[in-house]
């Protein structure tokens, strides 16, 4: 993915993942403004911080990111030059919040309602 693409989507997985954050995990959107662009930066580059996995059991965004992030670059993986389906990026997105240890009814939460911005910023982008 070329360099402006990836910051394009990064910044459109960022306002996503604001919402998200806003809506279930509200007490985590201070923390949430202050580190998210860098978590996210450092995903999609496969750094992952050494204190990621102590700190995602308080901050749930920390899942909430890397499992996004994960599905996506999964999702482009997987459907290299053929469309991309809203099931695939419910089912994806999904396995990987609840791989990444979000419970299984808040995964489906999240997903249920968010999954269609996921796409639709995906497509913004032009990589799906």
């Amino acid at each position: 993915m070329s360099e402006t693409k990836n910051v394009q989507l990064s910044a459109a997985i960022e306002d996503l993942l604001r919402r998200v954050v806003a809506r279930n995990f509200p007490k985590e959107v201070t923390a949430f403004s202050a580190a998210a662009k860098d978590f996210i930066a450092d995903a999609f580059a496969g750094r992952r911080a050494r204190f990621v996995t102590d700190v995602a059991a308080t901050l749930q965004f920390i899942i909430l990111i890397l499992a996004t992030v994960r599905a996506v670059l999964e999702l482009f993986r997987l459907v290299r030059g053929t469309p991309l389906s809203l099931a695939a990026v419910q089912d994806m997105w999904r396995a990987k919040l609840v791989e990444h240890g979000l419970a299984e009814n808040e995964a489906k939460s999240i997903v249920d309602e968010f999954s269609n911005d996921l796409m639709n910023a995906m497509k913004r982008t032009n990589v799906s």
